[in-house]
C-alpha cells in the first residue's frame, strides 16, 4: 500500500487524530508511567 492510498482511507488529520485519542487513552490507563521521561524521574 502506497502513503497515498493510506491517505485516502485515514482521511483528514484531525479524524485520524480522533481515532487514535481512544488508543492512546487506553494505554495511559494500563500503562501510566510509561510516558514519564527518564528527565522526570530523576527529580523524583
Amino acid at each position: 500500500m502506497k502513503l497515498r492510498d493510506l491517505a485516502r482511507h485515514v482521511g483528514d488529520p484531525f479524524i485520524g487524530w480522533l481515532q487514535f485519542q481512544t488508543s492512546y487513552d487506553q494505554l495511559v490507563a494500563q500503562q501510566p508511567d510509561r510516558f514519564e521521561s527518564s528527565f522526570e524521574k530523576s527529580f523524583e
